[in-house]
């Protein structure tokens, strides 16, 4: 990993960087998780708007190169969502994961019939797609949670085991850059999500100086993650061209349910890409059914349309554009500069409000925890320290918890409840400016944000106050420990009445409390808190 690292610093001092700082990007691109044709015509038709030239088909549109082939009707609406995007000047790409089998006990020697046939039966699956999608323009491949993945322990081929887990990566590129690119004459991207610096490093060092690919990379090293250091693959590969992709959706951070304004941290990890020669961005503008088109969020749409065109603008100008375009505002007027505080505010909030002292609790953060094991688990499993060794020691502190790692995250989720209320309040002056419509937008997605900030802040307060008594601390009585517990249930009916408007709210209600039952039975033998029977009270809050 250190020799990754070291070349990833070297590399823009070596060679001529993809987009000097400045300049425009070559690649904007935006990546879209389902097919619903309402939705597919407001993305297209905004796109031509930001000037994007990219677009990603990918998950519930396509996710494996052979749901073309075998899903009814799909390869109809591929080709025609990808001849809208050419008539708009925007290349389309379809996603697909390698190895795409459930049987890891396969043969994979070429050497041998078997493996042959299961080579050319991959290669089969890229040409009859294309063929079927003739306006696509390319593909994007990737290794991790795949069917079976190269690195899967199960496959006990003695030719595959051979191999390096860089070897594998190779390999199974040459094979599709045969068909996608040299013989339909498409483009191929190999995006680098993986499940732990072993595997980036794998990737990494199989993609480097490989002819007639492109690499893809998230801005983090692994899953989005406002606290996760740079991916130290960016800048890593050498003569292939990378690409680099953001949430601009926050998927773990609200889904635009709540307005998050990325501009700060799109600065940051666009800039980033910028100095390492990345040569374009892609961004998510969706997560399924929740998306940023329509909603205060399409601001960081707007900054990355900015940031390729140019990664040296600065925020100001990027508010600037934004407020006036979207609002209506005078640049520095009082109401422009008092929204875009409001704005900025959002990021904060949301790093105290999702995150805990900058880990994941639990992974999904935009929904509630069914058990709090999901909470252990993403500590361990997502932490950030993997990716970052200065954090090894908050890790250990949220693993074994002391009044004052306890004292120091409650205060992280009051300031969430602070922000979120601060810009509720500082909204309502600026009502007299703004029309009907961006009110009332920003309005319902602020004080939604107030519920989900005091939501999480009750989360936290039941799980941290509970593990500190199953280490013996007793800083609370119990009557105290009750209460915190059975104010998820309160909170549990909220969600399901529609007074807090989660994604999938009544499996969201069902998770806190099966939540709350959880820390129940951890709290035996001494005494289960008795659960609350009051009607739900709902106000905003």
């Amino acid at each position: 990993m250190k020799a990754i690292r070291r070349t990833a610093l070297c590399l823009p001092l070596l060679l001529a960087m993809g987009s000097a700082l400045g300049s425009p990007m070559a690649v904007h691109g935006w990546l879209v998780h389902t097919s619903e044709p309402a939705y597919i015509d407001r993305v297209l038709a905004a796109a031509q708007t930001y000037g994007v030239n990219h677009l990603d088909l990918s998950h519930n549109f396509v996710d494996r190169i052979d749901d073309i082939i075998a899903q009814p009707g799909l390869a109809q609406r591929v080709e025609g969502v990808a001849r809208r995007g050419r008539r708009r000047g925007i290349k389309v790409f379809v996603w697909s994961r390698e190895l795409n089998t459930r049987k890891p006990d396969l043969v994979l020697d070429p050497g041998k019939p078997e493996g042959r046939a299961f080579w050319q039966a991959r290669q089969k699956a890229y040409r009859d797609a294309l063929r079927r999608c003739p306006s696509v323009a390319g593909v994007v491949i990737m290794f991790g949670s795949c069917p079976t993945e190269v690195w899967d322990p199960r496959i006990t081929d003695p030719y595959w085991n051979r191999l390096s887990w860089a070897a594998r990566v190779r390999y199974v590129t040459e094979r599709i850059r045969n068909v996608v690119c040299n013989e339909m004459k498409r483009e191929l991207w190999v995006r680098d999500f993986n499940h732990s610096p072993k595997q980036l490093e794998a990737i990494v060092e199989g993609l480097r100086d490989f002819p007639g690919i492109t690499a893809f990379s998230k801005d983090a090293p692994q899953d989005f993650q406002l606290f996760y250091p740079h991916s130290f693959a960016i800048g890593a590969y050498g003569r292939t061209p990378q690409a680099l992709e953001v949430d601009l959706n926050g998927e773990y951070w609200g889904q635009s349910a709540v307005p998050v304004s990325l501009v700060r941290y799109l600065r940051y990890r666009i800039g980033y890409g910028a100095r390492k020669g990345v040569c374009g961005v892609v961004g998510r503008i969706d997560t399924y059914r929740n998306r940023a088109l329509g909603t205060p969020s399409e601001i960081n749409l707007y900054a990355m349309s900015r940031l390729v065109a140019d990664p040296c603008t600065s925020e100001q100008a990027i508010y600037d554009g934004w407020l006036a375009r979207q609002y209506g505002l005078t640049p520095g007027a009082g109401p422009a500069r008092s929204l875009q505080a409001i704005l900025d505010r959002t990021l904060d909030f949301a790093k105290c409000t999702y995150y805990t002292l900058g880990f994941w609790t639990p992974k999904n953060q935009s929904s509630m925890p069914a058990s709090p094991d999901e909470i252990r688990n993403g500590i361990i499993g997502k932490s950030t320290a993997i990716w970052d060794n200065r954090a090894r020691v908050t890790e250990q502190r949220l693993l074994n918890p002391d009044e004052p790692t306890v004292s120091a995250i409650m205060a992280q989720k009051a300031r969430g409840v602070r922000l979120a209320d601060q810009n509720l309040r500082a909204l309502q002056r600026l009502e007299p400016f703004l029309r009907k419509k961006d009110y009332d937008d920003l309005y319902a997605g602020l004080a939604l944000a107030t519920r989900v900030a005091r939501l999480n802040e009750a989360v936290a307060r039941a799980y941290w106050w509970c593990e500190l008594e199953q280490r013996g601390h007793h800083g609370r009585d119990r009557a105290a420990l009750d209460a915190a517990v059975n104010d998820l249930i309160r909170w549990a009916d909220r969600i399901e009445f529609g007074d807090v408007l989660l994604p999938d709210r009544g499996r969201q209600a069902a998770k806190l409390r099966s939540f709350a039952a959880a820390l129940r039975r951890q709290r035996a033998p001494q005494r289960a808190p008795t659960p609350s029977t009051a009607a739900p009270t709902f106000r905003l809050g």
